[in-house]
């Protein structure tokens, strides 16, 4: 804002298996409000919480059913993971589960093969909400693969 207030501007999607979607798009300013802050911040953890599994449990059914999910530029299969590769990302990486990771890096969310950093991908996290979801996913099915 021009008078210096810091305004926080939010996007909550949220969208059923019939495709239905809910958003919600606000923006809220705190100055010297550091309760309302905190509520907030925690309202959003909670949400995720509560969100997160319900959506990763959905998308490994379908994995393990032989579907396929699509997150940012990642195709989630039920034993690997594939995404763009090569300078001019012609090319697909392959990654089998247990060896995919993810980590954040200046604002990008990464996922990359732990043999060959080379075999990365980034995303902006600004606009790829479900960055999360990859990376708890990511997760279990490195545990699945453990267990096979």
């Amino acid at each position: 804002m021009p008078d210096g207030t810091k305004v926080y501007e939010a996007e909550i999607v949220l969208r059923a298996t019939d495709g239905k979607m809910i958003e919600f798009v606000f923006a809220v300013s705190f100055e010297g409000h550091g309760m309302l802050k905190a509520q907030y911040e925690q309202f959003l953890r909670d949400s995720y919480a509560y969100v997160l599994p319900v959506i990763s449990q959905r998308i490994d059914r379908s994995l393990e059913e032989g579907g396929t999910a699509r997150i940012g530029k990642c195709t989630l299969h039920r034993d690997y993971v594939s995404f763009p590769s090569g300078m001019l990302a012609l090319g697909r990486s392959v990654v089998p589960w247990f060896h995919v990771r993810t980590k954040l890096a200046v604002g990008d969310f990464l996922v990359f093969d732990d043999r060959d950093p080379r075999k990365c991908v980034a995303e902006p996290m600004v606009g790829m909400w479900n960055a999360a979801v990859l990376d708890v996913i990511a997760q279990v099915k490195r545990r699945q693969s453990l267990a096979r």
